[in-house]
């Protein structure tokens, strides 16, 4: 009687562990069901947030200027030869205009600085030559004119220039030697000025 006893007391035991584990399978079946979509697919949702971060510097200009990259010119070549585009970008609603005068140097001899060619710049495609300042510039006496308000230049109130250089005598020219020409862009801008 007494082994009876322990024997169901077991058996209950055994019954609500069973019981315990078919109401968990029971229970985990309906959340699964609960998020299966109707093709079996698991939709879920994920909240995060990130911060995006913006430092202003102190002196905002008022434009950037954009100049061609360092460009080789062929050795030879008489022909006007693209040596890439001045543009500008950013600009602020207070410009007026935007002018701005490249100065440069004819091919200079690394090696020996008596020894120069004699370089020509041009802009655009209008093969408008413009004026050598060596390392001076005056942009009053030759301005590229980028910007004026009021004033679209080809649909745009800004327009890029294209530089093309020439030589037309590569008589000077030494055997074995490098020649490097600097062209150095200053600009003038016209701009309102608010009071108060």
């Amino acid at each position: 009687m007494y082994f009876d006893k322990v024997r169901l007391y077991h058996t209950r035991k055994n019954m609500k562990k069973i019981v315990a584990i078919l109401s968990s399978l029971a229970m985990a079946s309906s959340l699964c069901a609960n998020v299966m979509a109707a093709d079996g697919t698991v939709s879920l949702t994920v909240e995060g947030t990130s911060i995006l971060t913006v430092n202003v510097p102190e002196n905002v200009p008022d434009y950037q200027l954009h100049i061609p990259v360092n460009t080789t010119l062929e050795y030879g070549n008489t022909d006007k030869q693209i040596i890439g585009d001045m543009y500008v970008t950013d600009v602020s609603s207070s410009i007026i205009g935007i002018w701005v005068g490249p100065a440069y140097t004819n091919l200079i001899n690394k090696d020996d600085s008596d020894n120069t060619i004699d370089l020509k710049l041009f802009e655009g495609t209008d093969d408008v030559l413009i004026n050598k300042y060596g390392n001076q510039v005056d942009v009053n006496d030759a301005p590229l004119l980028f910007h004026v308000e009021g004033i679209p230049i080809g649909g745009s109130k800004y327009k890029t220039i294209p530089l093309t250089a020439q030589v037309s005598d590569w008589s000077n020219a030494k055997s074995g030697s490098t020649y490097q020409a600097t062209i150095t862009y200053r600009s003038i801008v016209e701009k309102t000025i608010r009071k108060g």
